[in-house]
């Protein structure tokens, strides 16, 4: 089982008394892998998982002001 992205966002419309708008938002990538397998990383082509790098999770914010 595996969560690869996950995304959340939450708009402001009144800020500053109606003069301005927000956006925010969060993703994370490569959030979880629940599996028997032992190696690093199930996902890989053909299954040989030697002198390889973990994929890295990713945590991004994003910030949008309209106004």
């Amino acid at each position: 089982f595996k969560l690869d992205n996950l995304s959340a966002g939450y708009s402001f419309d009144n800020l500053l008394n109606n003069k301005m708008k927000a956006h925010l938002s969060f993703t994370v990538q490569n959030v979880f892998t629940i599996t028997k397998y032992d190696g690093l990383d199930p996902e890989v082509s053909g299954g040989i998982d030697n002198n390889f790098y973990p994929r890295p999770r990713t945590f991004m914010l994003g910030v949008n002001l309209t106004y």
